[in-house]
């Protein structure tokens, strides 16, 4: 399973970093709700983590201070995981 360990952000893209501490190596979507809009990563290839391993992941998306966006990180094994951040 993953779990996301931290997020960051400038006027124009949201970085997470996920971090995989499961038994086995994993492939993830990683999204971003702000607004009723949905954005995600510039390709739709699902990223590669590998066991004990922590990668990163970045949205192109117009964020201003103070702005909420919610983020979900979703495998191809089907376990979902959600964070809420607000834009600074």
């Amino acid at each position: 399973t993953d779990t996301i360990e931290h997020a960051t952000n400038n006027a124009t893209h949201l970085t997470v970093w996920i971090y995989n501490y499961g038994e086995t190596d994993i492939e993830a979507l990683v999204y971003a709700t702000k607004n009723n809009n949905t954005y995600s990563p510039d390709t739709q290839d699902p990223i590669q983590i590998s066991t004990q391993t922590i990668v990163n992941s970045t949205i192109t998306i117009p964020l201003s201070s103070g702005d909420r966006v919610g983020i979900k990180v979703y495998t191809v094994r089907q376990n979902n995981v959600f964070y809420s951040y607000i834009a600074k």
